[in-house]
């Protein structure tokens, strides 16, 4: 139980302690390569487009902001309510001639 000014609040408890397991799909990647028939008309050698998508999504029971908390610290383990790593998105175009 909280007390104001008396009592042992400041002893560690298991209170508020949750699973963090977690699955995250960390990247995927889409490729399109250009068939050498297409490729012979304008005079390429290679051509292909490419996206990727980075921190696409996390499975979790977690209730915080990302189950992947800090490990350092002075308190391990303990979540800062850190904001979640970030999406990205990377499109990109190689051509050989």
């Amino acid at each position: 139980r909280a007390l104001y000014g008396t009592g042992y609040n400041w002893l560690a408890s298991d209170r508020f302690v949750e699973d963090g397991s977690f699955l995250r799909w960390k990247s995927l990647t889409l490729k399109y390569n250009f068939t050498k028939d297409w490729l012979a008309r304008y005079g390429l050698s290679e051509l292909y487009l490419h996206a990727t998508i980075n921190n696409l999504y996390v499975w979790t029971n977690y209730t915080g902001q990302d189950p992947e908390v800090s490990i350092g610290g002075s308190t391990p383990g303990v979540d800062n309510s850190k904001s979640p790593i970030a999406k990205s998105y990377t499109v990109g175009i190689t051509v050989t001639f």
